[in-house]
């Protein structure tokens, strides 16, 4: 059983609001200490690419994909763009 504060339920439900419901907006209201719990156990892959990489092969080479016919498993749309 977990026991969180006001604002731990709070910054929790953020949380869960970016990261389950693909909610970017909420990432405009949370401090600077509940992104960095956020993002405390995001993976970080360091690399340098090549001119005329494309998005898709970032996401091969960081293995966000497993290869060139799958699209990227992380993603959040951005308020008002189109999906594709």
């Amino acid at each position: 059983m977990f026991v969180l504060t006001a604002e731990g339920l709070e910054a929790a439900q953020k949380c869960t609001d970016v990261l389950f419901n693909k909610n970017l907006a909420t990432l405009h209201t949370m401090s600077e200490s509940e992104l960095q719990q956020l993002t405390s156990n995001v993976p970080v892959v360091h690399g340098v690419l090549d001119p005329g990489t494309t998005v898709l092969d970032a996401c091969v080479r960081a293995k966000c994909a497993r290869n060139e016919g799958e699209r990227p498993s992380a993603s959040l749309s951005l308020p008002g763009a189109e999906s594709a």
